[in-house]
């Protein structure tokens, strides 16, 4: 016998347990790719999807019908508020308002008020810019300009304007 010989004998007695156990746990790998293979076929991909998509009508259907009832109760709750305003506008009005015709809810007075406001305001500015172009154009010039710049500097800016204002501009243009 040659050591290597020997050598081959030692190695084929270690390795026969590694081999049984090896031969085993293929074994068993193979076993449970045929269970995981014969679970993967038994599922029905259309099943199931009709089973997901009765479940998704269903749900549907559900999430109507409480709609439907919600709905329901929201309109009587309208209801139910809108006879409340009423009843509270009946008990607003007396009966003498009533017999004037007179609709105060209609118009709220802080509404009025601020109508009356804008009226005012808008009739106050037609007024003044009517009357600084039509009647007295140098208005703004001669009385708001002198109080808000002052005497010294509202004859520098008349000094200023003068000769634009008379055409005499062609003295002061560079020839």
């Amino acid at each position: 016998m040659s050591p290597k010989e020997g050598k081959e004998e030692n190695g084929d007695k270690r390795n026969l347990p590694l081999d049984s156990t090896l031969k085993e746990s293929v074994e068993k790998i193979k076993a449970q790719l045929e269970e995981m293979s014969s679970n993967f076929f038994q599922v029905n991909p259309c099943s199931d999807a009709e089973e997901l998509k009765r479940k998704i009508i269903l749900t549907i259907e559900k999430f109507y019908k409480d709609m439907t009832v919600l709905n329901r109760e929201v309109e009587k709750y309208k209801l139910i508020q809108k006879n409340r305003e009423a009843e509270i506008r009946r008990m607003r009005v007396s009966p003498q308002r009533r017999c004037l015709g007179i609709n105060t809810l209609s118009f709220p007075k802080w509404k009025h008020v601020l109508w009356i406001f804008l009226v005012f305001y808008v009739f106050v500015i037609f007024g003044l810019t009517c009357y600084i172009i039509f009647v007295d154009s140098t208005f703004i010039i001669e009385t708001m300009i002198c109080k808000i710049l002052g005497r010294q500097r509202m004859w520098q800016l008349k000094e200023l304007l003068n000769p634009f204002l008379l055409l005499e501009v062609d003295d002061l243009l560079p020839c």
